[in-house]
C-alpha cells in the first residue's frame, strides 16, 4: 500500500512539474523580450539502454547551455527537453539563435531554435515577425 501511494505521488509531482515549465514557457513567449545568445554547450539526447537481463533504461533528454546579455549584464542560461524545446540535434557550440526572455526576471529564457542569428539584420527581422504575430492575436 506504501508503494501505490509513493507511485502516486510520483506521477502528481511529475504533473505539477511539467505543468509549471510548460507555464513559465507560456508567459515567456507571451510577454518576453528578445536578445541574442550564444550556445555555450548542446547534449543530444541519448539512445535508451537495451542490453540482455537488465530494464531498460529511459533516454536522457537533450539539454543546452547559452548565454545572453540583458541591459550590458551576462547571463547563463540551461535547460532541457523537459524544461523547453530542444532539438535532438543540429546545434553547434557557438552558434547564435533569438532568445526571448522575461524583463522581470532575465533568468528565466527560452532559446528559439528555429530562428537563427548570422547579423543584425536577422535579429531585427525575427523580432518584427514576433511583433506582427502578437498584434494579430
Amino acid at each position: 500500500m506504501i508503494e501505490f501511494i509513493v507511485f502516486i505521488l510520483c506521477i502528481v509531482g511529475i504533473i505539477l512539474f511539467k505543468n509549471f515549465f510548460k507555464k513559465e514557457t507560456e508567459e515567456i513567449m507571451q510577454k518576453g523580450e528578445y536578445t541574442t545568445g550564444t550556445v555555450l554547450v548542446f547534449s543530444s539526447s541519448k539512445p535508451t539502454i537495451h542490453a540482455p537481463k537488465t530494464v531498460n533504461q529511459p533516454g536522457q533528454a537533450q539539454s543546452i547551455k547559452f548565454e545572453y546579455f540583458v541591459d550590458g549584464k551576462k547571463y547563463i542560461h540551461t535547460y532541457g527537453g523537459n524544461k523547453g524545446y530542444v532539438p535532438s540535434k543540429g546545434v553547434k557550440i557557438g552558434q547564435k539563435y533569438l532568445v526571448k526572455y522575461l524583463k522581470r526576471d532575465p533568468h528565466k529564457s527560452r532559446m528559439l531554435f528555429d530562428y537563427p542569428i548570422k547579423d543584425s539584420a536577422d535579429f531585427s527581422r525575427y523580432v518584427n515577425k514576433f511583433e506582427k504575430m502578437q498584434t494579430k492575436k
